[in-house]
């Protein structure tokens, strides 16, 4: 009889419990259809008042980006389309956004394509029905040139599909097109390309701290009192006289954020059990000198390409006093005099450095691959034999990117005003040729953006922290063959010029 009342009881209380839960999905039902009502009227008659600017701080951990303080000017919102009851699949009700991309520190001076990075948050978004966001002044065409990316978290990001992405009228050289999407939530980031903020570098170097094979230090302060580091990574434990340098610099234009992503897959690489256990590129042998950020101001700022105030381009202010001397003009940025005087220092306390890489991104068309800037050619009218001796060696390390990513081709095209001779320019490359000739490798290494991915696809952030691991490799063999000189006979390079000239692209280019 105990038994019996016992699994009455047991009934009772599962169907009390049945009961109350169905009570409860009933009002919940009730409550999200009440709620999807209120909205959809709310989008429909949404004012101005009711959506405001969210304000980012620079130091919230979880801010927006640093970049978007300042980086656009926003007027949210315009009801979308006309009401039309007969069309069921009507885009009436959704919200119109407008981006207008602003240059660089407000100055109108500035070329149109610098006009190249927005990042933006979105609140109050329909999720029922499709959202017009335009895109007003980019310096660059969307969709041949733009696919935008978008995150619920600042975390998981996502491109636009293609299908998503119209071109509106533009004036000059100045390009509009718009984004049409029903987002899932009502809050959403919009940015340009994947974002790659100063805090993401500071939350990098945190979790580098007490690497044993990591020396973290700043080595100057911006015009902004914000820290330009420099990471040190080498086998502390071997000895100095017997390894090389190499230097590598990233991040010179603000919205070249793919070059971020780049030089964190070196140093994610460079410091894993995989490596510094079985080593590919050997810290015993080397030590990286690496400042992933130069341009921190200009991050922050929401800048495309230039530093705040001055709006100078820090790619071309290595000014020298002299076509063949190697000192700097008074005049030059605060960052570009902070990265020669340690370059000087590190020189100074040797070892010797055997190459110096200056990483970017391009906004490129599809179907661009990464390459190396060269200022030379396999003709020696221009730089002489030291030049031509430096071109065959770019066109190596291009050939050894090439061998470590995903099959894809990495090459080497000319640098901007190829005919002129490299001492006479003002890029960092220019001052390592005039210090170094051709004993030091140096090169611009610039990722793309287009549809070039490892599969085929618009590239991500993953490619480029891939890139990174290329580049890492690429540098252990080049090592191995240029400053060891030592290999196993099936490893033997066979360096022929005109095999090697298939990684050239005979067109000229910018940077």
């Amino acid at each position: 009889m105990k038994r019996i009342g016992y699994f009455l009881i047991f009934l009772l209380l599962t169907f009390s419990l049945s009961f109350a839960q169905t009570g409860k999905t009933d009002k919940k039902k009730d409550s999200i259809k009440e709620k999807n009502k209120k909205e959809k009227v709310k989008t429909k008659t949404k004012s101005e008042k009711e959506v405001k600017k969210n304000k980012i701080f620079e130091d919230d951990f979880e801010s927006l980006t640093d970049s978007a303080k300042t980086g656009l000017i926003l007027d949210y919102h315009r009801e979308l389309f006309s009401v039309d009851s007969n069309d069921q699949e009507s885009l009436s009700g959704g919200l119109e956004w407008n981006i207008q991309v602003r240059d660089d520190n407000n100055n109108s001076s500035l070329p149109p394509k610098f006009r190249n990075w927005w990042y933006v948050k979105l609140e109050g978004l329909s999720t029922t029905l499709p959202n017009k966001i335009n895109i007003i002044g980019d310096g660059w065409q969307g969709k041949h040139y733009v696919v935008p990316v978008y995150s619920y978290d600042r975390i998981n990001w996502f491109r636009f599909k293609p299908e998503e992405i119209y071109t509106s009228e533009s004036s000059g050289a100045y390009f509009n097109y718009y984004l049409l999407k029903k987002f899932e939530k009502p809050t959403v980031w919009v940015a340009r390309y994947y974002p790659y903020t100063f805090n993401r570098l500071k939350n990098l170097l945190k979790s580098l701290e007490g690497n044993p094979f990591v020396k973290i230090e700043t080595i100057g302060k911006t015009p902004q009192n914000r820290p330009i580091v420099m990471l040190t990574i080498t086998d502390f434990k071997a000895d100095d006289k017997q390894k090389r340098r190499i230097w590598i610099h990233s991040r010179t234009h603000p919205s070249e954020t793919g070059s971020s992503f780049v030089v964190e897959g070196l140093i994610r690489f460079l410091i894993n059990e995989c490596n510094t256990c079985c080593p590919r590129v050997d810290l015993k042998k080397m030590i990286f000198n690496i400042v992933p950020m130069v341009n921190v101001d200009g991050v922050v700022a929401g800048n495309s390409r230039t530093v705040p105030v001055t709006s100078k381009d820090l790619e071309r202010q290595w000014i020298r006093v002299g076509e063949n001397e190697s000192t700097l003009v008074d005049t030059v940025s605060t960052e570009v005099k902070i990265l020669e005087k340690t370059m000087r220092e590190l020189i100074n306390l040797g070892p010797k450095f055997f190459i110096a890489l200056n990483l970017h991104q391009t906004h490129s068309p599809p179907n661009q691959r990464p390459f190396i800037f060269s200022n030379f050619s396999k003709k020696a009218e221009v730089n002489g034999e030291a030049g031509e001796k430096l071109f065959v060696r770019q066109l190596i390390f291009s050939k050894l990117i090439s061998k470590e990513y995903c099959g894809d081709t990495v090459y080497v095209r000319p640098s901007y005003e190829p005919g002129v001779q490299l001492e006479k320019k003002v890029f960092p490359e220019s001052w390592w040729w005039v210090n170094f000739k051709d004993e030091v490798l140096a090169a611009t290494i610039e990722n793309t953006i287009g549809i070039n991915g490892c599969f085929e696809e618009w590239v991500n952030y993953q490619d480029q922290i891939k890139l990174g691991e290329a580049i890492a490799l690429a540098i252990g063999k080049y090592h191995q063959y240029f400053i060891e000189k030592k290999w196993y006979r099936y490893e033997a390079p066979n360096w022929d010029l005109n095999e090697l000239m298939k990684f050239f692209i005979d067109s000229s280019g910018d940077q």
